[in-house]
C-alpha cells in the first residue's frame, strides 16, 4: 500500500504556485522572451499570472531565465522571482524556486508561463483531487490518440502511476502509450524538496528532469494521483509560431463567446478580432472584418465596423458608430 503524504487537513489557503518562465523558446525565432509572445493583445504570461489572483494563491515564485530582465519588468510589483543560472532542466529550476516560498510546507502547484489556455477551474480540481486523495503528487494527465513529443504516463500492472518517461528518452514500448503529462502537477512540499536533492541528469541530454520525482517517489512507497484533462487545448504549450496561431484561435474564440453571452452582438465571429481586455457596453453591435485592440471603451448601444481598425487606448461613447462610412 502506498503511503500517504499526510496533507487531507491542510487549510484551503496552504497553497503555494512555481511558475517555469526561464526556457529560450528557440522555435520561435524570436529576439523577444517566449513567455512574452502576445495571445490576444497580452503576453502568454499574464494569463498564467491571472490563475494565482483566480485561485487565491498568494505565495508564489517566478523562475526566470532567458532575457530575465525583460520578463522580470512585465511581472507585477511584488512578485518574488529567481534566477535559473544555467538551463540544465526543470528540476533544476524548481530546486532553485522552492527557497522563495520560505518555510513553506503546504501544497506546491507546478505552472508554466507559456500556457495562456490553462483554466483556473481545471488547476482547482487538480488541488481538490490533491487534497481528496492525500498523495504526494497530483498529475494532470491526458490521452491522446497522437502522443508524439509528450512524456508518457508509466502505470504499474495494479494501474498505479510509476513514473513519467520523457519522449526523448522513451523505447518503442512507451511511446505507444496514449496517457501523457501536461506538465502541471501538485506536490507535497515536504516530499518535493526531499526528492529534487535525489534527481540526477542520467537521460540523454543531461538535464535535471522534473518528472523523475515521480519514480523515486513511487519508489520511495508514496502514491501519485491523477487528474484527466478533457479539453487538451488547456495544456498547449506554446513552443513555436504555430502553436502561438493555435493559442490564438482558441483565446480568441473565448473572449468573442463572452463578450457574447455579456449582451454585445458579433455579426461574423470569424471575422472579427478584438483583444484581451477590451470593455464594450451592451447592446453594441460588431461588424465583420473589425479589429479592436486591447485597452479600447465602447460605449452601450454602438456600432463598429465593418473594416474598422480601433486602436490601442480608444474611447467610444454611448450610441456612437464608428466603421468604413464613418472614417
Amino acid at each position: 500500500m502506498s503511503k500517504s503524504a499526510g496533507v487531507g487537513t491542510m487549510k484551503k489557503n496552504d497553497i503555494a504556485a512555481i511558475i517555469l518562465a526561464a526556457g529560450k523558446g528557440t522555435r520561435m525565432k524570436s529576439e523577444v522572451p517566449k513567455v512574452l509572445h502576445q495571445v490576444c493583445g497580452r503576453p502568454m504570461l499574464g494569463y498564467v499570472l491571472d490563475l494565482l489572483k483566480g485561485l487565491r494563491i498568494q505565495r508564489s515564485a517566478v523562475v526566470l531565465g532567458h532575457k530575465a530582465d525583460q520578463v522580470r519588468r512585465f511581472l507585477p510589483a511584488g512578485t518574488r522571482s529567481v534566477l535559473q543560472k544555467k538551463l540544465i532542466g526543470t528540476a533544476d529550476a524548481v530546486k532553485e524556486a522552492v527557497p522563495a516560498l520560505g518555510g513553506f510546507s503546504g501544497i506546491t502547484v507546478i505552472l508554466y508561463g507559456d500556457t495562456p489556455l490553462l483554466k483556473k477551474e481545471t488547476i482547482a480540481r487538480l488541488i481538490h483531487r490533491h487534497r481528496q486523495t492525500r498523495a504526494a503528487a497530483t498529475i494532470l494527465t491526458a490521452k491522446l490518440e497522437s502522443p508524439a513529443g509528450y512524456g508518457r504516463i508509466l502505470r504499474d500492472h495494479l494501474g498505479a502511476i510509476y513514473g513519467i518517461q520523457e519522449e526523448k528518452d522513451a523505447d518503442d514500448f512507451q511511446k505507444d502509450i496514449k496517457e501523457i503529462n501536461t506538465g502541471f502537477i501538485c506536490f507535497d512540499t515536504r516530499l518535493l524538496k526531499t526528492m529534487l536533492r535525489r534527481v540526477r541528469p542520467n537521460n540523454r541530454k543531461k538535464e535535471y528532469y522534473l518528472t523523475d520525482v515521480i519514480g523515486l517517489l513511487y519508489r520511495g512507497g508514496y502514491s501519485v494521483e491523477n487528474v484527466l484533462l478533457a479539453d487538451f487545448n488547456e495544456a498547449l504549450g506554446v513552443n513555436s509560431r504555430v502553436d502561438l496561431a493555435q493559442a490564438q484561435e482558441v483565446m480568441q474564440k473565448r473572449i468573442l463567446q463572452r463578450y457574447m453571452q455579456d449582451g454585445i452582438t458579433i455579426i461574423d465571429p470569424a471575422s472579427t478580432c478584438i483583444d484581451y481586455g477590451v470593455k464594450i457596453g451592451r447592446d453594441s453591435t460588431i461588424y465583420p472584418f473589425t479589429v479592436i485592440e486591447n485597452d479600447v471603451t465602447i460605449g452601450k448601444q454602438c456600432c463598429v465596423g465593418p473594416f474598422a481598425h480601433i486602436k490601442r487606448g480608444a474611447r467610444i461613447k454611448d450610441r456612437m458608430s464608428v466603421g468604413l462610412d464613418t472614417v
